[in-house]
């Protein structure tokens, strides 16, 4: 009992130091602050850049993503037309082989 007692009273004179002092948590408060501030102020920065970019991009009239964007939707009719006629050739398999097996 006596070494638990002891212990303890170890244990909180050892706690008491470490405890921060309240100028050195104000100090890191402001720091905190500080680099949130630059931070944001950052990205705001980086914000507006992008958007002057696309804005740009966007009253040239960017020929080369148009051009993409239609070779993409020219792409995208090809893939459908495909998968429309394989599955029409698909029923009509189907069809053939149950018109078989009927008169078979």
């Amino acid at each position: 009992m006596y070494r638990f007692l002891t212990f303890i009273s170890l244990f909180a004179y050892f706690n008491s130091w470490a405890q921060i002092d309240q100028k050195k948590l104000d100090s890191l408060k402001r720091s905190i602050e500080v680099s949130t501030k630059t931070q944001k102020s950052w990205q705001d920065s980086f914000a507006n850049a992008q958007d002057s970019i696309y804005k740009t991009a966007i009253n040239n009239g960017d020929s080369v993503n148009l051009s993409t964007q239609q070779k993409t939707t020219v792409k995208d009719k090809q893939i459908i037309i495909r998968i429309v006629i394989f599955v029409a050739l698909f029923l009509i398999a189907v069809f053939l082989a149950l018109r078989q097996k009927r008169s078979g």
